[in-house]
C-alpha cells in the first residue's frame, strides 16, 4: 500500500487502521499507520509525521482520502504477531513502526482558519 502526502511524497505502508481515541481532551478520529522498519528509519518517519503541512492531506492507494490528521499521538517500534503459536509451531513475530495520527476537531479547524486571516 502506498500513502501519498500533501506534498506528493510517498510512503510504503503495511496497513492503515481507523479508530477513535481520547487525546488532548477530545474524542478524535485517528489513523494507525503501520510501517515496515526495513523501508524507512525511525527518524525519517518522525520527520514526515511531525510536519502538519505533509499530513494535512493523505491518500491511500490513490482512492482513500484522509484530511486534517495533523496531530501525532504516538510513534513507536512494537512487536506484532504475524501468526499465532500452534501446538506444532511457535508464534511468529516481527518489529513494526506504529504511528498514530489524530484529526483536529471542528472547533480547532475553525480557530486555525480564523487566526490565519
Amino acid at each position: 500500500m502506498i500513502l501519498t502526502f500533501a506534498d506528493n511524497s510517498k510512503l510504503s505502508v503495511i496497513c492503515v487502521n481507523a479508530s477513535k481515541r481520547f487525546f488532548q481532551n477530545s474524542n478524535r478520529n485517528c489513523l494507525e499507520i503501520i510501517v515496515d522498519p526495513d523501508d524507512i528509519s525511525f527518524d525519517s518517519l518522525r520527520a514526515i509525521f511531525s510536519n502538519p503541512e505533509k499530513t494535512v492531506s493523505m491518500v491511500l492507494d490513490g482512492s482513500n482520502l484522509y484530511e486534517d490528521y495533523t496531530l501525532r499521538v504516538k510513534q513507536a517500534l512494537e512487536t506484532a504477531v504475524l501468526s499465532e503459536a500452534t501446538p506444532n509451531s511457535p508464534e511468529i513475530t516481527a518489529d513494526r513502526f506504529i504511528v498514530v495520527m489524530a484529526q483536529k476537531t471542528y472547533i480547532e479547524k475553525a480557530l486555525t482558519a480564523l487566526l490565519s486571516k
